[in-house]
């Protein structure tokens, strides 16, 4: 247990659950359980009474205290001007936050914000201020330039979501400076911001697998030669997933190896790309739509296929390759941020050579087909990406603004 010489268990204010499910939520939810598993008294402050309600619903017997903002249901037209400016949202979120937290007396340990942008606004709640760091260069003309290389639609749509990327890194950097420390999803975010001169550590959100989290492997029944390949994402044609280099990766994978017979199953909506994609495949190939699936579903179709393909040409954070290595299926990635961070030490498959190369994505398949990953790769993941190995590094961080007395992320013994 972590605690506080003069006041017993650290005191842990976890902001802010805005009740959606994209990663910046599940971050909130996830470091929330990760710090009361490690015997810390936390409380997540979700921004309104309905989504505080399913939280505590959710979150039943894991020992995380739920607090309503009181944030209430928005106008249409405040959703709209919030697309359009984001900082709108965050001073939304900053008023419910003061009027929640205003006419408390208590005072928090420490203060750990998932979006850096809301530093500032509670700063007054928390002897010590952590926000977490996701995007990779913090600086704005590459921020610009990624959104503007990773987003579809006509120019003036991508001209707007350039501008509000650029609103994203300023609310980023006002909440860095604002903070103690930055927990920054990998070593390379970590370093730069160290360069900026911002106090950052390296330290991976915290993820759990539904299920007993064993690799199930081959069923009995399966032929030798087929193979079983997995993608997921809430939308399989969006541009920046790449999921189509995936189908296409496949009559080369064929080619290495001719004889075998290989599926590539996608769990997700909007498939059109794929079957567009697929429409080519030789005899031996072929694609498989699962649809959309609840997380545990997912996790079930991770553990029994032979790898997972992530071949984005870009994210922040790769909460779904972390669940398949969690799940014992190794990840084969483009050389893109974050994957050679994320996937080092075996826990995948980098290809080689230039991005969106479908004949190097399948040879980089292939290498994990032979196995050139870890053998205890559940276990090692679990060592390093998984909520208790988390929570214990999360705690001495969040104790003294590093990670020192805590285990290194690859869950290797100190020598």
């Amino acid at each position: 247990m972590v605690s506080d010489s003069r006041k017993g268990p650290l005191r842990v204010l976890v902001a802010i659950h805005s009740g959606g499910f994209n990663g910046i939520e599940t971050y909130a939810e996830q470091v929330a359980i990760a710090g009361a598993a490690v015997g810390l008294d936390v409380t997540l402050l979700a921004s309104s009474a309905h989504g505080a309600g399913e939280l505590r619903s959710r979150l039943e017997g894991s020992r995380v205290t739920v607090l309503d903002a009181g944030l209430e249901e928005p106008s249409k037209n405040v959703v709209l001007a919030e697309r359009l400016w984001p900082s709108l949202m965050t001073r939304r979120l900053a008023s419910a936050i003061r009027r929640a937290l205003g006419h408390s007396a208590s005072r928090y340990d420490v203060v750990h914000v998932n979006r850096a942008a809301l530093a500032p606004s509670l700063r007054p709640f928390g002897a010590r201020l952590c926000v977490a760091g996701w995007f990779y260069p913090h600086a704005p003309a590459q921020r610009a330039i990624e959104t503007l290389r990773h987003t579809r639609g006509n120019v003036p749509r991508r001209a707007v979501l350039a501008a509000k990327s650029v609103g994203f890194y300023l609310g980023d950097e006002e909440g860095y400076r604002a903070s103690d420390c930055v927990v920054a999803c990998t070593e390379v975010l970590a370093a730069q911001l160290r360069g900026q001169g911002i106090n950052a550590v390296e330290c991976p959100p915290p993820v759990r697998v539904l299920g007993d989290g064993s690799h199930e492997g081959r069923a009995s029944t399966r032929s030798p030669n087929l193979v079983e390949l997995l993608v997921c994402s809430g939308d399989l044609s969006h541009p920046r997933k790449n999921l189509r280099s995936a189908v296409l990766a496949l009559p080369h994978l064929l080619e290495l190896k001719p004889g075998r017979e290989i599926v590539l199953y996608a769990i997700g909506r909007t498939p059109e790309a794929l079957v567009d994609a697929a429409k080519s495949l030789p005899p031996g190939a072929r694609l498989e739509l699962l649809g959309p699936k609840a997380p545990r579903e997912v996790h079930k179709k991770m553990r029994e296929v032979d790898a997972f393909l992530f071949p984005s040409l870009y994210e922040e954070w790769g909460y779904v390759a972390v669940e398949s290595l969690l799940s014992g299926t190794p990840v084969v990635a483009y050389p893109v941020y974050p994957f050679a961070d994320m996937l080092g030490g075996g826990f995948g498959i980098v290809a080689e050579g230039s991005p969106n190369d479908p004949a190097a994505f399948a040879r980089a398949i292939e290498r994990a087909l032979a196995g050139e990953t870890r053998s205890d790769l559940a276990s090692a993941a679990a060592a390093r990406f998984g909520s208790a190995a988390v929570g214990e590094r999360l705690a001495s961080i969040w104790r003294n603004g590093d990670a020192s007395d805590a285990a290194p992320p690859n869950g290797a013994s100190r020598g």
